[in-house]
């Protein structure tokens, strides 16, 4: 039986990742998504809510709305995993997804490419 050596730091993920930059906002906390997958997301925030006391928690179940490429408003339920304050990062999951929101999903990872020349 071989072993498998790894040197250095290997991140694993169980998904593919989809670089995107997306403003919106999740729990009044204005965001920027840097990149996503079918099971989550990673951002940045951009400030914070207008109300006072509004910020992110580890745990917390919210939701992410941003506006589409197509102009449609988008609201995708999700849970905050992290939240990394001196970098202004955090990372979530989705969490209970109907049918839309996992196309809504599906739009952002393979988006439609421009027709083709004949």
């Amino acid at each position: 039986m071989s072993q498998r050596v790894t040197i250095g730091v290997k991140e694993q993920r169980r998904d593919q990742r989809r670089p995107i930059s997306i403003e919106g906002t999740i729990g009044g906390v204005r965001v920027e998504l840097v990149d996503l997958s079918f099971t989550g997301i990673r951002g940045g925030t951009l400030s914070l809510g207008e109300a006072a006391g509004v910020d992110l928690q580890e745990g917390q179940s919210t939701t992410l709305d941003f506006t589409g490429s197509r102009g449609e408003e988008v609201s995708l339920p999700v849970t905050i995993q992290r939240i990394d304050n001196e970098a202004g990062a955090f990372g979530a999951v989705f969490s209970e997804l109907s049918d839309e929101d996992f196309d809504a999903i599906e739009k952002l990872m393979f988006p439609r490419r421009g027709r083709a020349v004949e």
